[in-house]
């Protein structure tokens, strides 16, 4: 009995340790990227405002808006893994269908989404938050899991995936169910 608990306990430990960083990070980093997108979609509306209220701003504004678009394009050339829904994407990668680079996607997919974001787009943080998470529980398993972790790999990303959405959404309730989905 004392030598079947200690191999649940051998088994079990590092997955609590790989899920505590993975949430960990997931809440720093999905929280300064809400903060940031907040920060970029408000100063949005004000170059918007005040090309509005001054119509000379007009062509400037849309030179700036095609440059910074050509610049997203770019991105997501550069790291294919960014583009698309971060929720359908981060469901593939669970799966097992899509393999994307966790790097790539903790560092890129923020720039690239707060692009768009002060381009006028902003279609809400849950998809980004959601792909970072997974991207951190996969970098996280990659960094300090072994072969023989491999099996935890989905379960990380998945609660990676839940840490995002409930620091987007603000709900760890809707999260866990999210997750359990």
């Amino acid at each position: 009995m004392k030598k079947q608990r200690h191999q649940d306990m051998k088994g079990i430990l590092p997955f609590l340790i790989f899920s505590i960083i993975t949430g960990c990070l997931s809440a720093v980093i999905g929280t300064a990227f809400k903060l940031g997108a907040e920060g970029v979609i408000h100063l949005s509306a004000a170059v918007y405002d005040a090309a509005r209220q001054s119509p000379l701003w007009i062509p400037v504004l849309v030179i700036g808006a095609a440059a910074l678009g050509l610049l997203a394009s770019l991105i997501v050339s550069w790291a294919p893994s960014c583009k698309g829904g971060g929720i359908p994407s981060s469901v593939a990668a669970v799966r097992g269908i899509v393999r994307f680079k966790w790097l790539p996607s903790v560092l890129v997919l923020p720039v690239s989404a707060l692009v768009t974001f002060f381009c006028g787009l902003p279609l809400g943080t849950e998809g980004p938050c959601v792909q970072m998470g997974t991207a951190i529980g996969d970098g996280v398993m990659q960094c300090f899991g072994s072969k023989k972790h491999a099996p935890w790999r989905r379960y990380v990303m998945t609660g990676g995936a839940s840490a995002g959405f409930s620091i987007a959404t603000g709900s760890p309730i809707s999260a866990i169910l999210f997750s359990v989905e």
